[in-house]
């Protein structure tokens, strides 16, 4: 329970920082802020964060409820400090508070349904299998993507053409430094089949061999002779 409490104090804390530094280099401040402002302005950075923020829970509401525990702190961080930066100032000099409230609503919205998806992404990477598989390159591919389509609408923009282009190089390379990964893991792995895709299904052969014997209401000899002092099949 303490440790729960740890891991969401730690997201909370992260959520703030992020969501208050995003809206700092959005009005200038910091080295390289025109930068840096459209690679952690943008929803890539967001949802990358927010998915690191679920990746170490147990299950899948555990993770959920990290990332929400990261998104919506950064949400209302990031609001009250365009706040005091005057984004929301009117003429008048006092704060647009319908305003205000109307952006800080969609988007506490928009985070919550994002922490949902991101937490289901996070305990299939963590879970593994086929699915944990095309979960880690969901994100990535989707994020390379997107950045490909701004990069094509930006021409007139230098600065959109350089971090779109660093976005969808690191997209890329991710997805196959993950799939690598992915592949050595799963060999390295006893008892599995030599196809990797059963195995994302089943435990081990030894299973799989046992229920379909099992279904058909005989021995397993009368599949495949398996020892079961051993790992192995013969």
């Amino acid at each position: 329970m303490q440790r729960t409490g740890r891991q969401e104090a730690t997201r909370l804390v992260l959520g703030c920082a992020f969501g208050f530094s995003t809206s700092l280099v959005n009005h200038g401040f910091g080295p390289h802020s025109d930068h840096v402002s459209k690679l952690l302005g943008n929803g890539w950075s967001w949802l990358v964060a927010g998915l690191v923020a679920g990746l170490f829970a147990s299950n899948w509401r555990s993770a959920s409820r990290l990332v929400m525990y990261f998104l919506l702190p950064a949400v209302w961080c990031y609001y009250a400090a365009d706040t005091r930066a005057g984004t929301y100032a009117t003429l008048g000099g006092s704060v647009d508070v319908l305003n205000l409230v109307s952006d800080l609503f969609s988007y506490s919205v928009i985070g919550a349904l994002a922490s949902i998806g991101l937490g289901y992404l996070a305990s299939r990477i963590k879970r593994g299998g086929l699915k944990g598989l095309l979960a880690g390159l969901l994100l990535p591919a989707y994020i390379t993507y997107t950045a490909w389509r701004v990069h094509g609408h930006s021409t007139h923009d230098p600065v959109s053409q350089d971090v779109t282009v660093w976005v969808m190089t690191a997209g890329v390379l991710t997805m196959v430094l993950y799939a690598i990964w992915f592949c050595t893991k799963l060999q390295n792995q006893p008892g599995r089949c030599d196809n990797p895709l059963s195995s994302c299904v089943e435990p081990s052969c030894r299973t799989l061999l046992h229920r379909a014997g099992s279904l058909d209401g005989g021995p397993r000899s009368k599949i495949l002779d398996i020892d079961d002092s051993n790992d192995g099949v013969y």
